[in-house]
């Protein structure tokens, strides 16, 4: 059965509107892909940056050689793999896979199986031998005699290579011959004047024949540094196959398509500027010379960064030390105590998702967008000591509203509910029901912030509530709901949703076409 496809279903207000032109409506509209089609969407009010290059369809990890699925990868949930797919040390223990996790209990990229240089196990000797994998006894033939030392397995079930035939001792006295009178068997370990070991290379043998240096061979490969069980490892370089070959970003205006220079991973755009991120460095630009593909002239703010590592950075905003912001100053620190893996931007303020999973907010709380139970500003990261002990998995911001999601699934939402943001009742609706009952009464305009956030449920269906004057709810109309409703034109159409992006008065989604 061929692989399902992606495409992106774009809902509530245009480009074209932004510019002044007449808008499509607020029916769904399609994100024209092309050939290489989009992987992800940054949408700002005017204009939206996309990047184009499919991700790898569904198949093996490039991560690993062994496992078939991989979370990182698109796709069918996981299901279990036959023994006969995997390696001797997996077969041999009897390990089956169980749905949601690999051979080793997480995700592949977590702890990349890299063949050691030494013996050519998969494990890195630094680390811990999976629970599921047993150690094998030492093999001895039926008649209880040893097994001979080229045909042992070592302890996590790789044969050792056969010794390879060297040159014989380098003592004058053959093994057999017994040791003349006078010579002593050992020599005592010689040491420097102040008590230094000295190198192995210039110490005598024991029969006092000095060995010969060490030559370079195997064991002298470095082995790769292991890899925390908490961070994924970003696939080999063209593991993305001949689909990755138009990769890049894109910008999208009304009716202008611009290409952005190779080079550029990620964008944060605004109205004034958009910020890039590249492998060496975090460069912001003028919205119009972004508009016109033209990077040439100078930055209006540039940061250097680090060389890559194992680990895959966390997306835009984060930074090393701190987190960009599409306007200036471009960059804002993180106290050191704080340690934040996901940040999300609000208009104005800032939401974070810490290490283990608790939630931090500051910035303007006039709104109550904070989460501290009070209208003050917070100038520092202050903990949402409402949510501790409730550890996250997800966090977002609105205009002025915030959401988290918790490791069970729970969705915690606070902040502004003027058009119902918060899916909770909301007095402004109400009154605007009123109103529509009452055939004397005119319809006031609604000042609504940012659209409420798209709550997805396992089987990808899709449930949206907030402002809709826009049609960005995508129940093709553009009244409000403080209530969630489903998406139907996606069951409809048989579509299944699979990532939701909301910008200002728009909100994308990633579909999975039949």
């Amino acid at each position: 059965m061929a692989a399902p496809r992606r495409a992106w279903l774009v809902f509530g207000f245009s480009t074209e509107e932004a510019a002044g032109e007449p808008g499509p409506g607020p029916g769904p509209r399609r994100l024209e892909s092309g050939p290489e089609g989009i992987r992800r969407v940054w949408p700002a009010w005017s204009y939206v940056v996309v990047e184009t290059g499919e991700r790898p369809p569904p198949g093996r990890c490039p991560g690993s050689p062994f496992l078939p699925r991989c979370p990182c990868c698109p796709g069918p949930a996981w299901r279990p793999v036959p023994p006969s797919a995997l390696p001797a040390l997996h077969r041999d223990g009897g390990v089956s896979v169980p749905r949601g996790a690999g051979p080793l209990g997480r995700c592949c990229p977590l702890r990349p199986l890299t063949p050691n240089p030494r013996n050519g196990n998969p494990h890195p000797p630094t680390a811990p031998v999976p629970r599921d994998v047993p150690f094998l006894p030492k093999r001895r033939s039926p008649r209880g005699v040893p097994v001979p030392p080229s045909q042992r397995r070592s302890p996590r079930g790789v044969p050792f290579s056969p010794p390879s035939a060297g040159p014989p001792a380098m003592s004058p006295y053959p093994v057999s011959a017994p040791v003349p009178p006078g010579v002593s068997p050992s020599l005592p370990k010689p040491r420097s004047p102040r008590g230094v070991p000295v190198p192995p290379a210039q110490r005598p043998s024991p029969r006092g024949v000095p060995f010969p240096p060490p030559s370079a061979g195997p064991r002298d490969v470095p082995l790769p540094a292991p890899v925390p069980r908490d961070v994924c490892v970003p696939p080999p370089p063209g593991a993305d196959g001949p689909a990755a070959a138009g990769a890049g970003l894109e910008v999208r205006s009304a009716g202008l398509r611009r290409r952005l220079p190779p080079g550029w991973t990620e964008a944060l755009p605004s109205e004034t500027h958009l910020v890039l991120r590249g492998p060496a460095a975090a460069r912001a630009w003028p919205r119009a010379a972004a508009l016109r593909g033209e990077l040439r002239e100078a930055a209006a703010w540039s940061r250097a960064l680090p060389p890559p590592g194992p680990r895959r950075p966390p997306p835009l905003p984060l930074l090393p030390g701190g987190f960009a912001t599409p306007r200036p100053p471009f960059f804002a620190a993180l106290p050191g105590g704080v340690r934040v893996r996901r940040l999300a931007l609000g208009q104005e303020h800032v939401l974070a998702l810490g290490a283990a999973g608790e939630a931090y907010a500051w910035g303007g709380g006039r709104h109550g967008q904070l989460g501290h139970g009070t209208l003050e500003s917070e100038l520092q990261p202050r903990l949402v000591e409402a949510l501790a002990g409730v550890p996250m998995q997800a966090v977002a911001a609105g205009g002025w509203h915030s959401a988290s999601v918790s490791e069970t699934g729970d969705l915690y939402m606070w902040g502004w509910n003027e058009s119902g943001q918060l899916a909770l009742p909301s007095k402004a609706l109400a009154e605007e029901r009123a109103q529509d009952e009452d055939p004397g009464a005119g319809v006031p305009g609604i000042a609504g912030s940012a659209p409420g956030p798209g709550g997805q449920q396992g089987g990808g269906e899709l449930y949206t509530w907030g402002w809709g004057k826009y049609g960005q709810l995508g129940h093709k109309d553009n009244a409000s709901s403080d209530q969630p409703r489903r998406v139907e034109y996606l069951v409809a159409e048989g579509l299944r949703a699979e990532e939701v992006v909301c910008g200002p008065w728009t909100t994308y989604i990633c579909v999975l076409e039949p």
